[in-house]
């Protein structure tokens, strides 16, 4: 037994010399520094070889002066355009629109004229081109994104709007003999003549005349952007539009007349209401061009949209008389330029094109803002404005006060659709948001 345990200590001995005698595992430890800057030759060492990743859009540098381009430019020369991907703008517009021709409205002259046209003295006070504003203040709203990281497709879209500007015309006139009278005149088709009717009606008292007039133009556009030719980041870019164009136009006139009727005291109140809208919509192609020079930027497109103008014009004429004690009234279809044989609505379409060019210039004030002036021309081939829908001859058998009755069956004044040209073109102020 003895001789068995103090064998087997002896091997348990053995093994443990063996062991001990073996060398130890080195900890791990990072590299000595010069087998960081260069090819490892330990076998305990990794070869680990880091590669910078070029930035690919510009940074901007934190400091008292950095240079303008770190923050306006991309430093991959791939990407089209300054560094941008959203874009937010607000104009203030300053446009000019043509004077719309009306028919002659109101004339004066001496007692023995009676206002006619053509009589010695008589002369027009409302009609021709003297009752439309041309300049009108408005506003332009524009917003748009790349749709992808190098700025080779995007979606641009604008709303813009010049607010109804009118003009108004009032008169008075007791009746009775005066050195001058006031009439509206028109073309009798019983007779072949010019005549007019004075204010008040002959025979009445104390005619008023208030003559008004509005002209409103706005209009909107969404374009799909697609990169046609790029100079970089920060020098140039060309592109293509292809989009759809909305535009509308109202223009009014609105004639009020009223008369007493000394007999009985029972006013007279005469309306002739003609209102034209003329509504666009088409497709659109174009192009567009931008060049940067530092903060200094420059754009300039030229647009073209064909598609139909749709007319809306809505004719309405009433004489109301209100008894004197005011309990009473009654209505009657027609006015004197508005009478049964014309009014109502009237509506019709026509093949239009509206092209478009446009200038602008900015100056990136910062980061995020910049500031821009630009000027715009647009035309647009196919309109209804209202004075070229009224037709002065008229069959005076169709009026419901003021005139001789009659018992011509001729349907006149009659709705005839004319249409016209149209354009608008002023100067830009605004700010340009991006980020």
């Amino acid at each position: 037994m003895r001789t068995r345990i103090c064998c087997a200590l002896g091997v348990v001995m053995m093994a443990a010399g063996d062991l001990w005698a073996e060398e130890p595992v080195a900890p791990l430890l990072p590299p000595p520094a010069d087998v960081a800057s260069g090819p490892c030759e330990s076998k305990r060492c990794v070869d680990a070889v880091i590669t910078p990743i070029e930035p690919t859009r510009g940074v901007f540098l934190e400091g008292p002066n950095p240079p303008p381009e770190d923050w306006l430019c991309h430093s991959n020369p791939d990407i089209c355009g300054p560094i941008c991907d959203f874009w937010f703008g607000a104009e203030y517009l300053s446009w000019r629109l043509p004077k719309g021709a009306l028919p002659p409205l109101i004339t004066t002259g001496p007692a023995a004229s009676g206002g006619i046209l053509g009589e010695p003295g008589t002369r027009v006070l409302v009609g021709g081109e003297r009752l439309a504003e041309s300049d009108f203040p408005g506003g332009r709203f524009t917003a748009g994104m790349w749709l992808d990281y190098e700025q080779h497709f995007g979606l641009e879209g604008n709303y813009f709007f010049l607010p109804e500007r009118s003009h108004e015309f009032t008169a008075e006139s007791p009746g009775g003999e005066l050195e001058d009278v006031i009439a509206r005149p028109f073309f009798n088709v019983s007779t072949g003549l010019p005549e007019a009717r004075t204010v008040p009606f002959a025979g009445f008292e104390d005619g008023t005349l208030r003559v008004w007039a509005g002209v409103s133009l706005q209009g909107g556009e969404v374009n799909f952007l697609c990169n046609w030719s790029c100079g970089g980041p920060c020098a140039w870019r060309i592109d293509w539009l292809a989009g759809v164009r909305y535009l509308q136009l109202t223009d009014e006139l609105f004639i009020r007349e009223s008369a007493v009727d000394p007999l009985d005291d029972t006013r007279f109140i005469v309306h002739d209401a003609f209102d034209s809208r003329t509504h666009f919509i088409g497709g659109q192609l174009g192009v567009r061009g931008e060049c940067y020079r530092g903060r200094l930027f420059a754009r300039g497109h030229a647009k073209v949209a064909l598609g139909l103008s749709h007319y809306d014009v809505d004719i309405f004429g009433t004489t109301v008389s209100v008894s004197a004690d005011g309990l009473t009234s009654t209505t009657d279809l027609g006015g004197l330029l508005a009478l049964s044989s014309n009014s109502f609505d009237h509506d019709g379409d026509d093949f239009a094109y509206v092209p478009e060019l446009g200038l602008q210039v900015g100056l990136r004030i910062c980061e995020y803002c910049s500031f821009t002036v630009g000027y715009s021309f647009l035309y647009w081939s196919n309109v209804a404005r209202v004075g070229d829908q009224i037709d002065p001859s008229i069959n005076p058998s169709l009026v419901p006060v003021g005139l001789p009755p009659g018992i011509d069956p001729t349907q006149r004044p009659r709705f005839i659709l004319r249409d016209t040209d149209f354009w608008a073109h002023g100067l830009s102020v605004g700010v340009q948001v991006q980020y």
